[in-house]
């Protein structure tokens, strides 16, 4: 798309394009839109949507807050929350023994209808012990945990990927498609991982 210009595609020439109708074509815009990719504004027509999301790091972040702030909508999809024992992989990262049980939380983030991120949470289960399982269900697990933490600071790792099988399997995307990952790490007050 040339930069600077955020205009889409005539509904008319999207139809001559593709040799669709246009009952077809309101409907793919219509689902590009609730996507939060396309905007339409009324004198304008239907522009492409390149707000940038901004996120800032803390322990206290909010990071639906920071998404409204964008004008898109941040809701989550739990898809697994049990307790489990810890793997090795983890288990040096919350300073855990290999194996102590921990509460794993799998979930996704979605803007609209699109899955924009797959989280994996640990959390050592003596620290989560006894809370119900539809608080992890809520947007902001740090405002699940504030309860029983005082954070301190956090660590956050980033690194540029290609998305792979299994990334590409949970966030609809193609093998070969770059991805962000990202690894936080939340400290308390007393200097232990949580």
């Amino acid at each position: 798309w040339p930069p600077g210009d955020d205009r889409f595609h005539t509904e008319q020439g999207l139809c001559e394009q593709f040799g669709v109708s246009r009952a077809t074509v309101r409907q793919a815009i219509a689902e590009l839109e609730a996507e939060g990719l396309l905007h339409r504004r009324k004198g304008f027509g239907t522009l492409v949507n390149r707000q940038k999301i901004e996120e800032s790091f803390s322990p206290m972040t909010n990071f639906s807050d920071q998404w409204a702030r964008s004008g898109r909508s941040l809701k989550v999809e739990v898809q697994r929350v049990e307790r489990m024992a810890c793997p090795a992989r983890v288990a040096e990262t919350l300073a855990l023994e290999e194996g102590t049980p921990v509460l794993y939380v799998e979930r996704y983030r979605l803007s609209g209808a699109m899955r924009v991120a797959w989280d994996q949470r640990f959390m050592p289960w003596n620290l989560v012990e006894g809370i119900p399982k539809r608080e992890f269900s809520k947007v902001s697990l740090l405002d699940v945990l504030a309860t029983r933490v005082n954070f301190d600071c956090g660590e956050s790792q980033l690194e540029a990927a290609l998305a792979g099988h299994e990334y590409a399997d949970k966030l609809d995307l193609l093998p070969n498609d770059p991805v962000l990952l990202r690894q936080l790490l939340y400290i308390d007050m007393r200097k232990v991982p949580v």
